[in-house]
């Protein structure tokens, strides 16, 4: 019987059950282990690295695709094995954690091996076992292709927020699909009042900032989502804005959200506008010109036009575009040559013109247009219809001669002035003593019978110096009954010795006609100046001149020759000839002031002006008759009157008498001589001065000397209208007579107002004179 171990072997045993024991425990636990876990074949399956490793760092378990990453792991081995020096850092770190009951996840990047630049995302957890910690899980995600999008993306957003960075105007957005803003980048955030991190989860209407749903861009946005592009204009912020709208979409197609693109027009819509609008104003202004204005290529197509040459071409704008002017009528526009225009083309030079058709004129200009490259390739033709231009040069032409006349007629006032006070002043002489001699001869004696006929001129010579009066504008005419007849007759004997052989001279007159009231001596130029126009019309080739003087009566429902006649009896004095004529144009015209058909220097215009201001002034109407080759007749008619007619000029009646006292003050001495013998053969007492300081100095002395007072008005040192003032200041009740031959300044009226009791013209005739005179001195009683 073997011997009793001793107690070194039973230790030895005792050492070798329990390795035997720990074996077999530790393959239970093994077992244990391994059935907790995944199948091998489906670990082999798995799309990601996975592994399970001990708290000794051992790998327990490996997936396929992770032996493939880190080569092969068997059983036992270091995960550390495979990873950088970084990795092994890091997979320390966070053992560390999981030891502590954590789950961490964190990136790593490998560059060993065949895993050159890979990236993985790592989660490590621990892992329990009967509620011990027995290890750790760990799983690697290849993330390199996903990292590699991101960065693409993350590149390509950074490009572009570097491009609309770049771009002022421009802005991008993105929602989802409950159209919640995701994303908004661009510079134009900010002039509309947002910025990028406001944005994101803002609803349409806070973006838009508007409360309605169905505003156009938010309808874009909703049909977006259906799969439909939009492209829209929005006001946003007082900015205007061209926007576009787009499906956003998966890879798969499907649709995630919207975005959208939109670029601030806001300067670009002002600029066009403005545009616009000058190119409206432009083409209203163009319209608005009476210019024609026309723009042609170099085959004379039109391009453009205005309203008025459209007009001219007797075309529409539309109608004419495109056209070529060659094709279209010019009767109405100025002359356009083919030649001329080429001439423009090819010079480069611009071209003027003048051009007349259909009695218009035309300035005309033709510009040329150079393109790019200064090459010409079109011209604008610019036609200025100038014919009432060039009429108003001819009317200036026109009334420059006019205004020579009226100078050369106004002086001729100024001198008839002087004529008809000198002219006066020498008829006075020559009627006061004749009619002086009268009173001394025997009446019907041949010598009595001849100072009559002196007398008869002499009243003829006054009247003439009338006539200069009222041609000057200087003397109104004083109308009264005139026997018209008489008037006719006695112009007629003047004008027959003026007329020539060869003119023919007819007169039909009968006596004892009707009166009118009139200014004789008005009548008298009349019927002078009518004569003197027919005989001009008929002094080349002679004629026969005619005068006819006859009683017509108008009843109320008979035509008249003028509308302005009213109804009534008129006498109709007709002057004919059977001259040169006038034309239908030449009768409108000459009644003009200033206009004439004669030669320069033979008349001035006056003429048939004058002779039509008379006729209206006495209430009649003149009409003219002509055929042009065949002669002219006018017609005068003035209205009868019943006004019983005036003492004859020519019969010398008895004039006044009287004894009183007169002081008679003229600087001519002959008129003081005759003024004195005058009234002293009446029986007054004169006392004579030619000074008018010196007969003032008189009154002063002796102012109740004098009974009356007769005054020159021109005179040297003191005018009558002032001696007679002085002499008022004296003795305001003093009657004073004042006589002049003309004077601009002192007019019977103003007389009067000056408290001047009589007013005489000169000549000084008898009978006038005495009874001016007498009534001054009755006046005062």
């Amino acid at each position: 019987m073997p011997g009793k171990p001793t107690y070194e072997e039973l230790e030895v045993q005792v050492q070798r059950l329990q390795q035997q024991v720990a074996d077999l425990e530790e393959e239970l636990h093994q077992a244990q282990w391994d059935g907790e876990f995944f199948s091998r074949s489906m670990l082999e399956n798995l799309p990601f690295d996975f592994w399970v490793q001990d708290l000794q760092d051992q790998i327990i378990l490996q997936s396929n695709l992770s032996r493939r990453h880190w080569g092969e792991a068997l059983k036992g081995s270091d995960i550390t094995k495979g990873l950088p020096e970084s990795g092994v850092k890091l997979l320390k770190e966070n053992k560390s954690k999981v030891v502590k009951g954590q789950t961490v996840a964190w990136e790593m990047q490998t560059g060993e091996g065949d895993l050159d630049t890979r990236v993985f995302y790592n989660i490590l957890s621990p892992v329990y076992s009967r509620g011990v910690l027995r290890g750790m899980l760990g799983i690697f995600f290849d993330v390199t292709d996903q990292r590699i999008a991101q960065e693409a993306l993350n590149d390509s957003r950074l490009r572009l927020r570097v491009l609309l960075a770049q771009m002022p105007g421009a802005m991008m957005w993105t929602t989802d699909v409950n159209l919640r803003n995701t994303l908004s980048l661009g510079a134009a955030l900010g002039s509309i009042g947002l910025e990028s991190t406001q944005t994101p989860g803002m609803s349409l209407e806070d973006f838009f900032a508007v409360s309605d749903p169905d505003f156009p861009p938010i309808r874009a946005h909703q049909a977006a989502l259906k799969g439909i592009s939009s492209a829209y204009e929005i006001v946003w912020s007082q900015r205007t804005f061209q926007a576009h709208t787009e499906p956003l979409r998966k890879q798969s197609g499907e649709i995630a959200g919207v975005i959208s693109v939109a670029i601030d027009v806001t300067e670009r819509k002002t600029i066009e506008t403005a545009l616009r609008e000058s190119n409206e104003m432009a083409r209203a202004l163009l319209n608005a010109s009476t210019d024609s204005v026309v723009l042609l290529d170099r085959q004379g197509a039109i391009l453009a036009l205005n309203q008025t040459c459209a007009s001219n071409l007797r075309s529409s704008v539309d109608d004419a575009l495109s056209e070529c002017v060659w094709d279209l009528p010019q009767k109405y526009m100025p002359n356009l040559e083919r030649a001329q225009i080429q001439a423009v083309l090819d010079t480069g030079k611009s071209l003027r013109y003048s051009d007349e058709r259909n009695n218009r004129f035309y300035d005309v200009l033709v510009y040329p247009i150079h393109d790019q490259e200064d090459h010409v390739d079109r011209v604008a033709v610019f036609a200025r219809d100038v014919t009432a231009q060039k009429q108003a040069e001819e009317e200036k032409l026109r009334l420059e001669s006019q205004l020579q006349q009226a100078q050369k007629a106004e002086a001729i006032g100024t001198l008839a002035s002087g004529i008809a006070h000198d002219f006066n002043n020498i008829l006075s002489a020559i009627m006061g003593y004749t009619e002086m001699c009268t009173m001394e001869i025997p009446e019907g004696s041949m010598a009595h019978n001849n100072l009559l006929q002196v007398l008869k001129a002499s009243h003829r010579a006054k009247d003439l110096v009338g006539q200069i009066l009222t041609f000057s504008r200087q003397k109104g005419q004083e109308q009264k009954p005139v026997q018209m007849d008489l008037v006719v007759n006695e112009a007629l004997k003047l004008l027959r010795a003026s007329l020539p052989s060869t003119i023919t001279f007819r007169r039909y007159i009968k006596k004892e006609m009707g009166k009118v009231l009139a200014d004789p001596t008005a009548l008298h130029q009349v019927l002078m100046n009518l004569c003197t126009n027919a005989f001009h019309a008929m002094r080349n080739a002679g004629g026969v001149l005619e005068v006819r003087l006859e009683s017509k009566a108008f009843e109320p429902d008979e035509p008249m020759p003028d509308p302005g006649m009213a109804p009534g009896r008129y006498l109709r004095l007709t002057v004919s000839d059977t001259g040169h004529g006038m034309d239908a144009q030449t009768m409108e015209r000459i009644f003009d002031p200033y206009f004439t058909t004669k030669e320069m220097g033979e008349g001035a215009g006056l003429g048939l002006a004058v002779v039509q201001g008379i006729v209206n002034s006495h209430g009649g109407v003149i009409t003219v008759k002509s055929t042009l080759g065949e002669g002219s007749s006018f017609r005068v008619y003035l209205p009868e009157t019943d006004t019983c007619d005036v003492d004859d000029q020519d019969e010398i009646l008895p004039a006044p008498r009287g004894q009183e006292r007169i002081l008679f003050v003229d600087d001519e001495p002959d008129l003081l001589q005759l003024g004195k013998q005058m009234l002293e053969h009446l029986g007054y007492q004169v006392v004579t001065f030619i000074n008018p300081n010196e007969a003032l100095q008189e009154f002063r002395q002796n102012p109740g000397a004098f009974d009356c007072v007769v005054t020159d008005q021109t005179m040297p040192y003191m005018t009558g209208g002032v001696l007679a003032q002085k002499i008022l200041e004296i003795k305001p009740d003093t009657p004073i007579v004042l006589c002049t031959g003309y004077s601009e300044i002192m007019s019977e009226e103003k007389a009067k107002t000056l408290g001047i009791r009589g007013y005489m013209m000169k000549p000084l005739e008898l009978f006038r004179f005495s009874s001016i005179v007498r009534e001054a001195l009755d006046a005062s009683e």
